[in-house]
C-alpha cells in the first residue's frame, strides 16, 4: 500500500461518525468538566444557579442544596462526557466502573471546594 494510500485510509477512518461523535461529546465534556478553568463563570455556575431556582421553584428545595445538585451533575457529567467521548475517539473500550467513581469523587471534591470559596466571597 502506498504512503498516500494509507494516509487517506487513516483521515477517513479520523472522521468516522463514531469518532465525530465521541469528539462532539468530548468537548462538551470538557466544557462541563473541572479541567477547564474557565467553565464555572461562563457554564457551571449559572447552570447550577438555573438549577437551584427550577428545584426551589417546583420542588422546594433549598437553593444551596439546588446549586450544589447542578454544580456537582455539571461537573461530573462533564467528567463522564469527556472519559467517553476520549474513548469513542480512541476507539478503546468502555470506561470502567473505577474510572466512573473516580471522576465522581474528584468532581464531588471540587464541587464542595468551589462551593466554599463561592460562600467565602459572597456569591452563595
Amino acid at each position: 500500500m502506498t504512503t498516500s494510500r494509507a494516509k487517506e485510509l487513516r483521515m477517513l477512518s479520523l472522521t468516522s461518525p463514531r469518532r465525530l461523535i465521541g469528539l462532539i461529546l468530548a468537548a462538551i465534556g470538557y466544557t462541563l468538566s473541572p479541567l477547564s478553568w474557565w467553565n464555572d463563570g461562563f457554564v457551571n455556575i449559572p447552570l447550577s444557579i438555573a438549577t437551584a431556582y427550577v428545584l426551589n421553584r417546583f420542588f422546594g428545595v433549598d437553593r444551596l442544596l439546588g446549586f450544589y445538585i447542578g454544580y456537582l451533575t455539571t461537573n461530573t457529567m462533564g467528567m463522564f462526557l469527556l472519559i467517553y467521548g476520549g474513548r469513542l475517539v480512541a476507539a478503546r473500550r468502555q470506561s470502567s466502573r473505577k474510572e466512573m467513581v473516580t471522576s465522581t469523587i474528584i468532581s464531588l471534591v471540587y464541587t464542595v471546594i468551589a462551593s466554599i470559596v463561592l460562600r467565602i466571597i459572597g456569591l452563595l
